[in-house]
């Protein structure tokens, strides 16, 4: 339901002559990351290794387009911007030591 509430903020902002693709692969980006996102969370390692980790790398690599979709198309409140901005910045600064110790879990197999 956000996905569509986004979808339908998103066309009512494009101008009349503009074109409205944008916001339907944000949209169909938007539903796919959460789907993954549910197949991440529900889907435990030790329930299905490979699904947990295809449905963790394709909600990650979804989150990049939805964050700069979100940041370009959200009203431009400077303010509100600079938020966007920072914690778009702090979660793939965060990515960088996740997967790290991701691979030191799943290849060399530290706990």
């Amino acid at each position: 339901m956000l996905c569509y509430l986004w979808y339908l903020l998103t066309v009512r902002n494009i101008p009349a002559n503009g074109s409205k693709g944008f916001a339907k692969f944000l949209f169909t980006n938007d539903v796919i990351r959460t789907v993954a996102c549910g197949g991440w969370v529900y889907i435990t390692s030790s329930d299905d290794h490979d699904i947990h980790d295809i449905a963790m790398i394709v909600y990650l690599l979804c989150t990049i387009p939805h964050v700069v979709g979100t940041i370009k198309t959200a009203p431009q409140i400077p303010k509100a911007q600079q938020y966007r901005k920072l914690f778009a910045y702090t979660f793939f600064g965060a990515l960088v030591p996740m997967v790290h110790f991701f691979i030191q879990h799943n290849v060399h197999r530290i706990p």
